[in-house]
């Protein structure tokens, strides 16, 4: 009796094998690269990339084994453990991204939003709420687990209809997220250029302008196929739209001062690597010039741990 390659079906096919070994060896550095910052300045975002990388080792050595043996692909739990390790792992990178853009928007323009204008104050609602962002992004995980635990019933036609269903309201999700993460960054960038007010180096903003672009570029790609499993997991596509666009990202957090440390954090008021701030008035003559930072005993505001 003939068994069915699950694996076939999803996309992975044996010709992906070399590019799966090679994405896992290369995220093996990452994961190394990443917990050491973690534990040298330890902030949300190494943090959340060093959990991300382990993730993205985890499922393309998975994915090679699948690749690589038909045994493996006939197991329907591995091809839905491969599936549901590599789904949940994108929220460690594009959180990551998320808070560093708002951690940077605090250093450089204060928690003073008023003179910006309209997408100042929906920045500053952004910051205010990204407790709200962080649950938003954990309802997205949970989709998608619960989409492959009921994928692990493929002659249940229901279940498999709330698979879908759950899958592509997860991946809307992160869509969404990632387009509030650009408009945040385009904001940001107008307002380093226009006010010659920055952290970081010159070149930082490009980075993150980058980062904000790849990750939509990904998750539209996830959404524009979400239905046909076999086309997004298609080699031809899913390395240069999704593998690729991912790993640009996780080397574009190592460009230099781009991610300011702990103790800069807590200076500008933003409440450890929970990301939670600690608002107060400022006035007029109070607001920070050029490249430096203001403490927060000088904008009457005081860095809870």
């Amino acid at each position: 009796m003939s068994t069915t390659s699950y694996g076939r079906l999803e996309g992975i096919e044996h010709n992906e094998l070399p590019a799966a070994i090679v994405f896992s060896v290369i995220y093996a550095p990452l994961l190394a690269i990443y917990l050491l910052l973690s534990f040298r300045s330890p902030t949300f975002v190494w943090r959340s990339l060093a959990i991300f990388c382990l993730f993205r080792m985890t499922g393309f050595i998975l994915r090679a084994v699948i690749a690589a043996s038909d045994g493996a692909s006939a197991n329907i739990g591995l091809v839905i453990a491969q599936g549901v390790i590599y789904s949940i792992g994108f929220f460690g990178l594009l959180y990551s991204a998320y808070t560093l853009v708002l951690d940077r928007d605090v250093l450089t323009n204060g928690f003073n939003t008023s003179s910006r204008g309209p997408l100042g104050a929906f920045v500053d609602l952004i910051r205010r709420t990204r407790m709200l962002i962080r649950l938003a992004l954990t309802v997205a995980i949970i989709c998608g687990i619960i989409s492959g635990v009921k994928q692990g019933n493929p002659n249940n036609a229901t279940d498999q209809q709330t698979a879908l269903d759950l899958r592509r309201a997860s991946l809307y999700i992160f869509l969404v997220v990632a387009c509030l993460l650009l408009i945040v960054t385009v904001v940001l960038a107008y307002d380093e250029m226009a006010t010659n007010i920055r952290y970081g180096p010159k070149h930082g903003i490009f980075a993150l302008l980058v980062i904000a672009l790849l990750c939509i570029v990904r998750e539209a790609f996830l959404c524009a196929t979400v239905s046909t499993s076999a086309q997004h997991n298609k080699a031809a596509y899913f390395y240069p739209l999704v593998a690729t666009t991912e790993l640009i990202c996780a080397l574009l957090f190592l460009v230099p001062g781009i991610v300011p440390s702990r103790k800069e954090l807590l200076e500008a008021g933003v409440r450890n690597e929970k990301g939670r701030m600690n608002y107060g008035d400022k006035g007029d003559g109070e607001r920070q010039s050029g490249d430096r930072l203001m403490r927060p005993e000088q904008n009457g505001m005081h860095a809870r741990v």
